[in-house]
Order: C-alpha cells, then sequence, then structure tokens
C-alpha cells in the first residue's frame, strides 16, 4: 500500500524536518509530526510564537487519515508548565485545526538553588505542614519549569520559575501529588493530590458487619440464614435491593476503606482523564434524603455479600455487579449501588468496570439488555476497557501496572478475564447469542 509520502501534493508538508525521536513513534506518527511541525514553522508569524520554542510530546492518530500532535512549549530550555499546541493534519498534511495555550515569559533561567536543595527544601517544608517526618516524604520527578498563572492552578498568579515535582506520603497512595515550590526554595506554591475532588464520599457498607453491634437490624431487602450470614437476591429485577446509608449498619466498618478509596479512585479517572462526574444523580449518585440524611448524590457500595437467587444461596459470593432499581427513596425515582463478594473490593479494575456500567447505561446501554445480547456484550467491553485503563493509570508508588491486563487480579490470582488473551468458545464469522462476558471478547483485544 502506498505511503502519504508517495505520490507529491502541493499542499502536503509530510517531508519537512526530521523527528528528533523516530524510534518512539510508528510510521503515521512520524509523518503527521513532521507535518505539524511544518505547519507551525510555517504559520509561526500569524500564530505569535516562537518555533524554536515548541517540542512535540505526543501524535494521536485520528479517524479519516487525520492525526492531532501535541507540542509543549520550553523558553530558554526550561519547560512552561502545563502548556499546549495542538496542530491537527489530514492525511496529506494540510492544516485543519491548532490551539495553544502558551507563555510569553521573559525572566531568568536559572534558580538560585539546585536541584538537590530544593528537593531537601520540599521534604522539610511539606514535613510540616504535614505534623510528619521528613523521612515519609517522597519526591520524584522534580525539575525546574516556568508557572504562567493563566496555565497552572491554584498557584499565585504571574510567571516565575519554580521547581515542579511529584510528591506523597509514604505508604499513603492518596496523597499522591503535583507539587510546586518557589525556585529559591523559600515556600510551597501549591500541592495538589491527584486523587481529589470527590463532590461526596461514597457509602460503603460491610453486609456482614457484627451482628452483635447494639441496635442492629437488617437493610431492606436483606435475609440472613441460620449461621447470621447475610444475603441480597440477585433474582429480584433490581426491586428491593439495600441502599448504603448513615442509618445503614455496617457503613464505613473497619474493611471498608480499600472499597471506599477504589471507588474514589474511580472517580478521580473518569473526572481528570474522561471529564466525567460520575458522582453525579444522572449516573451513580443517589440522592436518597431518608438513607443519605442529606441530599446529596452519594454513590452507594456494599461489600462481602452473600448472595442468593430465591432458592439458593452462595457465600461468600465470588462476583461484583452494578444494579439501578425503581425506588420512591431516591428523588429521581430510581437508585443504583455497587455490590461486591469477599475480596472484590480489593480489585480496583472490577470496581471501576460495575461502576463504568452505571454510567454507559445512563448514556446509551438502558434497553435491549438480555444477557446474550450484543449490546450486552458491548457494555461488558466498555466496562472492562474502563476498569483496566484505570487500573493501568492509577498505579501506586512501588507498583508496576498490570502487564497481563486481566480483569480483577486483585481478588483472584491470574484474575477473571484476560484483556490480551480472550477466552475463545467458538471462531464464527458472525456474531451469535451467547454470555456477554464472552462476546465482549473482540473488543477487550482490541482494546490491548
Amino acid at each position: 500500500m502506498s505511503g502519504p509520502n508517495s505520490t507529491p501534493i502541493s499542499d502536503s508538508l509530510f517531508s519537512s524536518e526530521a523527528v528528533s525521536s523516530p524510534e518512539s513513534l510508528g510510521r503515521v506518527e512520524r509523518d503527521a509530526v513532521k507535518a505539524a511541525k511544518a505547519q507551525l514553522v510555517s504559520h509561526a508569524n500569524e500564530w505569535g510564537i516562537d518555533p524554536t520554542q515548541f517540542q512535540a510530546s505526543d501524535a494521536i492518530d485520528g479517524v479519516a487519515g487525520m492525526s492531532t500532535v501535541r507540542f509543549s512549549q520550553s523558553i530558554d530550555g526550561v519547560e512552561v508548565a502545563n502548556s499546549l499546541l495542538a496542530i491537527t493534519v489530514n492525511k496529506v498534511g494540510s492544516l485543519l485545526s491548532y490551539t495553544k495555550s502558551i507563555s510569553d515569559y521573559s525572566g531568568p533561567s536559572q534558580a538560585s538553588i539546585s536541584k538537590t536543595e530544593a528537593i531537601e527544601s520540599m521534604k522539610s517544608k511539606l514535613a510540616n505542614d504535614l505534623g510528619i517526618t521528613k523521612d515519609q516524604v517522597l519526591v520524584s520527578n522534580i525539575k525546574l519549569v516556568i508557572v504562567d498563572g493563566a496555565l497552572v492552578d491554584n498557584v499565585p498568579s504571574g510567571k516565575y520559575l519554580a521547581w515542579r515535582a511529584s510528591t506523597s506520603v509514604l505508604n499513603d497512595a492518596t496523597s499522591i501529588s503535583t507539587t510546586y515550590l518557589s525556585e529559591d526554595g523559600q515556600r510551597v506554591l501549591s500541592s495538589l493530590p491527584f486523587i481529589r475532588g470527590i463532590t461526596a464520599d461514597p457509602f460503603v457498607c460491610d453486609l456482614q458487619v457484627d451482628v452483635a453491634t447494639p441496635g442492629y437490624v437488617l437493610p431492606p431487602g436483606v435475609t440472613m440464614d441460620i449461621n447470621n450470614n447475610r444475603y441480597v437476591n440477585i433474582a429480584a429485577g433490581g426491586q428491593g435491593m439495600p441502599l448504603c446509608g448513615l442509618n445503614t449498619f455496617g457503613l464505613n466498618g473497619p474493611n471498608t476503606e480499600v472499597g471506599k478509596l477504589n471507588i474514589i479512585k474511580t472517580w478521580d479517572y473518569f473526572s481528570s482523564v474522561l471529564g466525567q462526574d460520575i458522582n453525579e444523580e444522572k449516573y451513580l449518585g443517589n440522592i436518597a434524603p431518608t438513607v443519605n440524611g442529606d441530599a446529596t448524590p452519594r454513590i452507594s457500595a456494599f461489600i462481602d455479600i452473600c448472595a442468593t437467587n430465591g432458592t439458593t444461596g452462595s457465600c461468600p459470593y465470588a462476583n461484583a455487579f452494578w444494579v439501578p432499581w425503581t425506588s420512591t427513596e431516591c428523588a429521581s425515582g430510581a437508585c443504583s449501588a455497587i455490590f461486591l463478594g469477599k475480596n472484590f473490593d480489593h480489585a480496583d479494575d472490577v470496581i471501576a468496570h460495575e461502576l463504568a456500567h452505571g454510567v454507559t447505561f445512563a448514556l446509551a446501554f438502558s434497553s435491549a439488555m438480555a444477557d446474550n445480547s450484543e449490546t450486552a456484550a458491548i457494555s461488558e467491553a466498555i466496562s472492562d476497557v474502563f476498569g483496566e485503563a484505570m487500573d493501568q493509570l492509577s498505579v501506586a508508588p512501588g507498583e508496576v501496572a498490570d502487564p497481563a491486563w486481566t480483569m480483577g487480579e486483585d481478588a483472584q490470582t491470574g484474575g477473571y478475564r484476560d484483556l490480551q488473551d480472550p477466552n475463545v468458545s467458538k471462531i464464527d464469522k458472525n456474531w451469535a447469542p451467547g454470555d456477554s462476558h464472552d462476546n465482549s471478547g473482540p473488543v477487550n483485544r482490541l482494546a490491548f
């Protein structure tokens, strides 16, 4: 097949400039970068920029041969924090659009302290602010940058040099932050955690909380066997399911913290990466004043559940699910919650998978959802992709991303599904009815 360079075209700019790191990009991306660089040089005066300040940082291959190339800005060799110049070209290298968020900083390019001194100062000041020892503060990826208050949130206004680093508290994944220190090391300008901003903490209840708790009552829709194991009815079609709230026994029990953290991590992924607040009532948040105790939307979750279909039971329950149900308890007329079997609260990808069902249900998959349908298979695949994407992008210090791309490896050794190598029960030219978790395989493999 002929490539985009094979036929000369008058407005094509693919032949311009070399790529500084061609081994890191595929051929199409390399061509797009060369074309975008040429467009940058050609339009520099019109756009009011100095082309020598911009370096390609990413190339995104789009539809119909379009590609978007992102450039970061450096002035006198110092990176401008959060700068962006994005240029979109078509398959022959012609300009389609551009956008820029850049700085006109013109100050010094040297800090008054060294990188080592900046690290020590950052550790000392954060330790003092947090009331911990300096040895508990971790600092990595520190570098001198140009800060422009128009480009960076929660910093003093103006344009100036500062030290930027990733910081965290030892053994606390929720503390991972981007921190800015003044170039002279005298003060912390800003320290924003990656996991932040959830509009309301989720309500997470332990269904097997000690029944000896004074005043314990079963949540609505929950039954108990002779061994005091608590069950939800998975055959009820979502009707009569319990909602975790302020007055629900097991709320914030000692075993609920991991599940709560993983829900918040999922919220942060959807918010920061996809721009969606899944805590909104239209997605997963329940406004249920009699249960929540307020008018704030909150995600409801139960951990360590046992399950029954009305005839037989499974305890512990080796699965997880999200379900909506009609109820006057919730202001919208419908409530929803996720229900996690034993240890599934430890699997952040499973939690993200189930919460993604609430999002896709609200946006697209609210009908034609028989379990053997194509719609259900696509829904399962999308949830798998969101779950694994969150897992890959939410790696705590000292961890590595899951190399196997498996779902649920934190709940069961080897996981429950393999996106890299999905199970294939039958090869056919056409889709055929079957379990949605099997028919999700092709999309899972595509995502990998």
